[in-house]
């Protein structure tokens, strides 16, 4: 019998991925210290959460691939989930950026204490092994400088594996609400479901509607979640309720905003992923009743810190060197077809695609009854 490594292995083989990024090398191993650890931890309650005739193991670990992105597959009948190492380096390397710059969330911590460095200057491109071989070249070190404040740190640290959190649940829900064994069913070979994927897909529309529904369906289980474990869970002193809510908003634009928030409104119907711009939005607008509703403190305060953590976030990447999103970029998901496109999904995963899910999930699925992402009665 295969072991889950070597089944991980087989899966990314025939799957034309990248291979498994095994042994990590020192010099870059910190950012990667404990996440598996973590990953396991967070198993082991899911499968608290089963019902008593159908289970899956779920194994995790990384792929030797640049660019941030991670996967999710089923491949005999084990789970799979595959983390590239761009995720990992990536996002540590952007919050240690920002929360290193002295210009950057200044409110927090004693932001006069760091300094700008030459990295603050590099480019940061798509695929993470360019900035590595340009930093080996010039014999630097390849891990990004963090913060000089103690806090600061932590608060780098806190969005670091708040995106990572996310991207990982985001792909265990595809496991676990049955999304590849339904998509599977209608598959000639294993495949995968990224958790960000910018390619036209080449799918007919009702298959389209599938993908893309499921997709904001795993973010809209993967925002709450981890936004509650962080509100209710993480110990952070000093941090009320809404300065998390900023941390978790500021550490979730970045993630996006790696994605590529720019969109062309003409195409949203024919990839198999919805923007990011409109997944990031949904997330926004979906996690208000959540989050009010578990800590009424912050009431109408909510979307007046959402929108400061934004425009921090913003400010975080155009001062490390990355240009400013323009207005009408950001303008485009008000535009009516895009709003009609995001009801239009919400609406196919509630009444076609729930209770087809139902039949191959691993965890019990809420009654069609209720909205796939709650509507805040005024939205921000």
């Amino acid at each position: 019998m295969a072991s889950r490594t070597d089944t991980f292995d087989q899966w990314l083989l025939i799957t034309g991925q990248k291979p498994r990024f095994f042994p990590i090398p020192d010099e870059i191993a910190e950012p990667f210290d404990g996440q598996i650890a973590r990953f396991d931890s967070r198993i082991e309650q899911i499968r608290k959460m089963y019902g008593s005739t159908k289970r899956i193991d779920i194994y995790a670990d990384f792929i030797d691939d640049g660019r941030c992105n991670a996967v999710a597959g089923v491949w005999n009948y084990l789970g799979l989930v595959g983390i590239n190492k761009g995720l990992i380096l990536q996002l540590n390397e952007q919050f240690c950026r920002m929360l290193s710059h002295p210009l950057v969330l200044t409110g927090i911590g004693t932001s006069k204490d760091e300094r700008i460095s030459p990295q603050h200057r590099e480019d940061l491109p798509e695929d993470h092994d360019e900035l590595l071989a340009n930093r080996r070249k010039r014999g630097r070190k390849l891990l990004p400088i963090g913060p000089n404040c103690p806090l600061r740190q932590k608060v780098a640290a806190a969005c670091f594996h708040l995106a990572c959190n996310f991207v990982i649940i985001h792909e265990v829900v595809h496991i676990l609400h049955g999304h590849v064994d339904y998509l599977f069913g209608s598959k000639a070979a294993p495949f995968m479901l990224e958790a960000s994927c910018p390619q036209p897909a080449q799918f007919v529309s009702e298959a389209v509607l599938d993908y893309q529904a499921i997709e904001l369906w795993a973010d809209s289980i993967a925002f709450c979640v981890v936004l509650n474990g962080f509100l209710d869970h993480t110990p952070m002193t000093g941090f009320d309720a809404r300065l998390k809510l900023a941390i978790w908003t500021f550490a979730m634009y970045s993630l996006f905003r790696l994605w590529g928030l720019d969109f062309n409104p003409d195409d949203i119907a024919s990839a198999d992923h919805p923007p990011s711009i409109l997944r990031l939005h949904t997330a926004i607008t979906g996690s208000w009743l959540n989050v009010t509703g578990l800590n009424p403190e912050i009431g109408k305060d909510y979307l007046a810190v959402v929108t400061a953590a934004l425009s921090e976030a913003e400010n975080g990447f155009v001062r490390t060197g990355i240009r400013p999103i323009q207005r009408q970029e950001l303008a485009k998901i008000k535009y009516p077809t895009v709003r009609a496109h995001r009801e239009m999904l919400i609406d196919h995963f509630d009444n076609v695609l729930l209770n087809k899910l139902k039949k191959h999930s691993y965890i019990e699925l809420k009654d069609s009854s209720e909205p796939l992402l709650p509507q805040p009665q005024t939205p921000p």
